[in-house]
């Protein structure tokens, strides 16, 4: 299990939460989205170049672009399909932790 206790953490519902999210990846900050639990996460590792997984469904190091599209659309959420975007722009990755309903974005 990868230790994120140190990473700052943002709530999905969060007013400017899109803003934000978008500030900290611009300074190259890691950055913990908090998300519903009403969201699925879970995805196939090796469909979205994720470098790693385990049993609890992590993925790790996921191509932000790919990654966030699919959870946009599975979720109805067009604000991760754009922050995939954005994460990629600035040559991010993403961890996906479905079991505590979480995207880590990192480099």
């Amino acid at each position: 299990m990868r230790d994120y206790g140190n990473i700052p953490e943002l709530a999905w519902e969060e007013e400017h939460m899109l803003e934000r999210a978008k500030l900290q990846i611009k300074r190259l900050e890691p950055l913990s989205l908090l998300l519903p639990d009403s969201m699925d996460l879970r995805l196939d590792p090796e469909q979205f170049d994720c470098h790693e997984s385990d049993d609890s469904g992590l993925a790790v190091r996921c191509d932000p672009t790919r990654t966030m599209r699919e959870l946009s659309e599975r979720n109805q959420a067009p604000a991760l399909a754009e922050l995939g975007a954005y994460i990629d722009r600035y040559d991010m990755t993403v961890d996906v932790d479905p079991a505590n309903h979480r995207i880590v974005v990192h480099t």
